[in-house]
């Protein structure tokens, strides 16, 4: 019924995924051609990690609407989680056969591609995300981190300022921002990304494990130390921040 599908899409915004599940359940019983209350309960399932009960709801969502562009992402991205990379690459690639102006569709396959290591190919994906949505800060920093796995700093570099310029609140960015500006030897402005990291995110523990790391680099052991504990504060169990720490103190 509308009623119920409408209950479980506000309930799934407001991040009650297991009652939303129930909610849409009850919905795509009472309607079984509803596209949207499958659609939904894809989504819900998904964000629940259900991935198989995801592939399901989104194969039903197919079903009844064959061009249904989101499904075919939400499968995608079901795939994705199960590990299943080739099936993930074909889902996002029917959905951009349906719909070529998907800016999260090719972003989703530059992902996949990044995981296969297929970095020319994921930089390729990330550009189309961008050209189809320009203000794309997440697409931007995935454009950053192809980049970076290809050797090719300066655009990393590019790319990870252009997406905090665009999300100024974007504490991964930085973090990768100032891997970048250490690898390229740019040492004071790492320093300044990664301050910011842990500025936006306190609870940062990748972000202080690399400013500790820059500042053993730099000789300033105490501030090292400072920036270790404070990565495994937020994260006890961080192998590479005890490894630094035992430097640092060495």
């Amino acid at each position: 019924s509308p009623v119920r599908l409408q209950a479980g899409v506000e309930l799934l915004q407001a991040g009650k995924i297991e009652e939303a599940i129930t909610r849409l359940k009850e919905a795509a019983e009472q309607d079984p051609k509803s596209v949207e209350a499958r659609y939904f309960l894809g989504v819900a399932f998904s964000q629940n990690g259900m991935w198989d009960e995801a592939l399901e709801a989104y194969g039903k969502t197919i079903q009844l609407q064959p061009n249904h562009a989101e499904a075919h992402v939400g499968r995608g991205v079901a795939f994705g989680g199960k590990g299943r990379l080739d099936e993930a690459i074909t889902a996002y690639k029917e959905a951009l056969k349906l719909k070529p102006d998907y800016p999260e569709a090719h972003e989703f396959l530059g992902d996949v591609y990044a995981r296969k290591g297929l970095h020319d190919e994921a930089v390729a994906a990330f550009q189309k995300a961008i050209e189809t949505r320009p203000n794309y800060p997440e697409a931007y920093n995935a454009l950053g981190l192809a980049y970076s796995g290809k050797g090719q700093l300066i655009d990393a570099i590019l790319s990870f300022r252009k997406a905090v310029s665009l999300a100024p609140t974007y504490p991964e960015a930085f973090n990768n921002l100032g891997q970048a500006y250490r690898k390229h030897g740019l040492l004071d402005d790492a320093v300044s990304a990664f301050k910011t990291a842990v500025e936006q995110e306190p609870r940062y523990a990748a972000a202080y494990n690399n400013l500790g790391l820059m500042f053993s680099e730099a000789g300033l052991f105490e501030q090292a130390i400072s920036a270790y504990l404070n990565a495994l504060t937020h994260s006890p169990t961080y192998p590479e921040a005890y490894a630094g720490l035992g430097v640092a103190y060495a």
